[in-house]
């Protein structure tokens, strides 16, 4: 997972929808981050278990995206279906789903 920062103003936490969706190898997820913070990207499957991190760490203020590539978290291809981004940060939480095509 590769997480790339503009600059600009920013005055909440917000997750967008990916980038393509439906994806087949891999999709880019842009989420936005008003302050300093711990910030936390799942990944989880329909039955709720989580599939692949794609950020766990302390971010500063901005707009990024990350790239999931389809990968659980030992590198296994997931199979395809329905799946949701779950961002977590300073008492935020949102999800969004996203459908992986193989």
């Amino acid at each position: 997972a590769i997480a790339s920062n503009s600059a600009g103003a920013v005055t909440n936490f917000k997750l967008f929808e990916n980038y393509p969706n439906p994806f087949n190898s891999s999709t880019v997820i842009t989420y936005q981050v008003p302050e300093a913070t711990d910030i936390k990207i799942y990944i989880y499957n329909v039955l709720g278990q989580k599939v692949a991190s794609l950020v766990d760490k302390h971010h500063k203020a901005g707009i990024f995206r990350v790239s999931w590539d389809g990968k659980d978290s030992k590198g296994r291809l997931a199979p395809s279906g329905i799946y949701f981004t779950k961002l977590e940060a300073n008492g935020f939480s949102d999800c969004k789903k996203m459908l992986l095509v193989q």
